[in-house]
């Protein structure tokens, strides 16, 4: 069974309210406002995630993955950003170097889930230093994160096994 068959499975089986994407429903990298700016395997697992859901999130929601239509310019004023942690951090720069250091950082690492369960925190694809793996972040300083896992598949195997 595919890893994502066997998390779709799990999730369902441990309360979390999922969507399936509708049919031949694929994001085109090339054309995508915000993916395209992501150096994205699209033949990775979490490329057919984001293609496969349109939401995936905790009972409480709490905690969500970020799915394709997750990733757009344009949200309500109750929502979450994609790159809400990227804009927080942002609005409390002191200087120019350091938002620039803040924009370079979340521009090698792509958010993938979100929680406001407690602290802020998310997990996000690292595209720079160990690319493919998964590191975990929260507040007040976002970009100061640890490698969880070694691949998403590797993340979606450890949430399975409740190690994250």
């Amino acid at each position: 069974m595919d890893i994502i068959d066997m998390f779709y499975s799990w999730a369902l089986k441990n309360g979390w309210k999922v969507s399936l994407s509708s049919p031949n429903h694929e994001i085109n990298i090339h054309t995508h406002p915000i993916l395209k700016g992501y150096s994205i395997d699209t033949s990775s697992a979490y490329w057919r995630f984001i293609n496969r859901f349109s939401n995936f999130e905790s009972e409480d929601g709490s905690r969500w993955f970020l799915c394709g239509a997750d990733y757009r310019n344009t949200y309500a004023i109750n929502e979450f950003a994609w790159n809400e942690f990227e804009m927080i951090s942002l609005n409390n720069t002191i200087d120019l170097a350091q938002r620039e250091r803040i924009k370079q950082w979340w521009g090698w690492h792509l958010p993938i889930a979100l929680s406001v369960n407690g602290e802020y925190s998310y997990w996000a694809i690292d595209l720079k230093e160990n690319v493919g793996s998964v590191v975990y972040g929260y507040e007040p300083e976002f970009e100061i994160a640890e490698s969880v896992a070694d691949s998403f598949e590797q993340f979606l195997l450890d949430l399975m096994s409740a190690k994250q």
